[in-house]
């Protein structure tokens, strides 16, 4: 495909899970009582991270194009429990269970991050969803529990580029999650 460096130091992607507009909606609704101490991330800019690559040259992207997600299935999480990373000063909402699928998924991301990526592998994988930026006060309690299931279904590779309103996401590539296919008998 050829990509051409938007600056020197290349290419800030990283893998995810799209958000689906029910679970974006439900999370908005769902905060938007409180009061914080920080900056609420955009509801379109909603999405559960695989893995972060870093800085990836142009050669790197183009591999990372033709990555293969052949035989990794869709799942469900069931997002219930709110957290916060104190270091990074970011509330985040996250699974009540990790499915194998995602395990797998992150794991296969995760592989071909520490083949094409310049980011250090993270010591623990933690499936969230960031609602909040620069919060500097202790999380706020929600006012009631949330449980939303939804369906995972694609894997995005998105570019990350600072603007003025926050962090802008571009959609490089995207792919199915499929059950592998099985021969049929004749």
């Amino acid at each position: 495909m050829g990509f051409k460096n938007k600056s020197p130091k290349g290419h800030r992607v990283f893998f995810a899970l799209p958000v689906a507009i029910e679970l974006a909606n439900a999370l908005e609704q769902w905060r938007a009582p409180w009061l914080l101490a920080g900056r609420w991330i955009p509801s379109k800019n909603f999405h559960l991270t695989l893995s972060f690559l870093g800085e990836v040259d142009d050669a790197a992207l183009d591999a990372l194009m033709d990555v293969s997600f052949e035989g990794l299935r869709p799942f469900s999480l069931n997002f219930g429990r709110l957290g916060y990373f104190a270091k990074a000063q970011i509330l985040f909402v996250e699974p009540l269970e990790c499915p194998n699928e995602l395990t797998l998924l992150a794991n296969t991301c995760q592989r071909w991050q520490q083949r094409w990526g310049s980011a250090k592998k993270e010591t623990r994988y933690i499936p969230h969803i960031s609602l909040a930026r620069e919060v500097t006060e202790p999380a706020p309690v929600a006012d009631g529990p949330i449980s939303i299931t939804t369906r995972m279904n694609r894997v995005q590779l998105l570019e990350s580029t600072p603007a003025k309103s926050g962090m802008h996401y571009q959609i490089l590539q995207e792919w199915p999650l499929r059950p592998p296919l099985r021969p049929q008998p004749r």
